[in-house]
């Protein structure tokens, strides 16, 4: 019975690495923009990286379903999954109204591409197999990163848009991830202590 109980948190693991593997991004064209492109086209590249950055996260509470970490941490993250999840579709239905904005091409050469998904393999597999606080730490840094790339591509997008109901919802999603950010560095100070 054992070996079985290992065969299914092998199994486990690997759907989980799937999972977390499998972002959005796969989906999207990564077709440098032409410098020239209008503001509109630009803008569209930009939401298009939020969007598929806001449905990665809303998935990240998944690696708690294999590894534990502290429970103040994994609140943390839980609460992070929630408002990328809340973002992603309050800022997906606001970018299907009309003028609608194509999400169908991220602006980024193959290049920057490729070494954005292998980070984001590299980092995955590194919180699989990390155990204890060295797991936090580098859930901790991952997380730091994810909502400040959240929070710099609202406020960039946020200068550009020209349609209110939308700026008004990337500076409600900036301030929301405004006070997560403080409390990652707070519990990650207080894991490196």
């Amino acid at each position: 019975m054992n070996g079985g109980g290992a065969f299914r948190r092998a199994l486990g693991v690997g759907v989980l690495a799937l999972f977390l593997l499998s972002g959005c991004s796969s989906e999207r064209s990564h077709r440098m923009l032409d410098p020239e492109a209008s503001e509109a086209t630009q803008r569209a590249a930009g939401y298009t990286l939020l969007v598929t950055l806001l449905a990665d996260e809303s998935r990240v509470d998944g690696i708690l379903m294999l590894k534990s970490v502290p429970q103040p941490t994994a609140e943390l993250i839980t609460r992070i999954a929630e408002e990328s999840r809340s973002g992603y579709q309050q800022l997906t239905e606001a970018l299907a109204l009309p003028p609608a904005v194509s999400l169908e091409n991220d602006g980024l050469p193959q290049i920057e591409a490729g070494a954005r998904a292998r980070i984001r393999q590299w980092t995955t597999m590194e919180l699989l197999t990390e155990q204890g606080a060295t797991l936090e730490r580098a859930l901790l840094v991952s997380q730091v990163q994810a909502v400040d790339t959240i929070r710099a591509l609202a406020a960039s997008l946020l200068d550009q848009e020209s349609v209110s109901s939308r700026a008004v919802l990337l500076e409600q999603l900036r301030s929301r991830f405004d006070p997560l950010r403080t409390e990652l560095w707070d519990q990650l100070e207080a894991v490196v202590d």
